[in-house]
């Protein structure tokens, strides 16, 4: 079984060595009878996933593609519907290819963390609301169509990790720790498909 995770820095990972991240770790939770590809990549928007969906997930026939993304949209002052509609395209391409396809909630951010040259650039709080309005809208989105499910990554991860800050590395992006609690819930989600 082959799995894409399509996303930003939350699905690369940043910071963290291959070993550590969480793609990683949740193929070898799942055995060797799965192959799972990163396909994340850090600072990208939902608009630049939906250019690269074709030759980064499409053209590698994969079997199962996760799509993760918006952050960064919303870091950049990008408008919700644009998130929506890039997010329909990528899923619908998925779809159209003979995908299943899973659709990932963002982990929520922690303002405190971050620095303060980084705060510069946007209103992390403002982000946080963005990245829980999107995430109510996906449940929806996703009963729309067959071959598609919704795992709400960001509250299952809140509630694993009680909202602590000790599985964050910057305020954006989770550590060591912090991927090993998602590649957990996520190897639940993976083995029940």
């Amino acid at each position: 079984m082959k799995l894409i995770c399509l996303g930003d820095s939350q699905t690369f990972s940043l910071g963290l060595h291959r070993p550590d991240k969480w793609t990683t770790l949740l193929g070898q939770n799942l055995g060797s009878e799965w192959e799972v590809i990163n396909a994340g990549i850090n600072g990208d928007t939902t608009s630049g996933m939906l250019a690269r969906v074709r030759y980064d997930v499409i053209e590698k026939k994969p079997d199962i593609v996760m799509v993760m993304g918006g952050g960064n949209d919303f870091i950049a002052g990008s408008d919700i519907g644009c998130v929506k509609a890039n997010t329909m395209a990528i899923v619908q391409q998925c779809l159209a290819a003979g995908l299943k396809v899973i659709l990932a909630s963002e982990l929520l951010l922690y303002p405190q963390l971050i620095s303060d040259t980084y705060k510069k650039v946007a209103d992390f709080e403002g982000v946080n609301s963005q990245l829980k309005n999107i995430a109510l809208w996906y449940p929806d989105f996703c009963a729309c169509w067959s071959g598609i499910d919704y795992v709400d990554l960001q509250n299952l991860y809140l509630e694993e990790t009680g909202g602590s800050t000790d599985f964050s590395a910057d305020g954006m992006h989770p550590n060591k720790a912090g991927a090993e609690i998602i590649a957990k819930i996520l190897t639940k989600v993976f083995k029940v498909l």
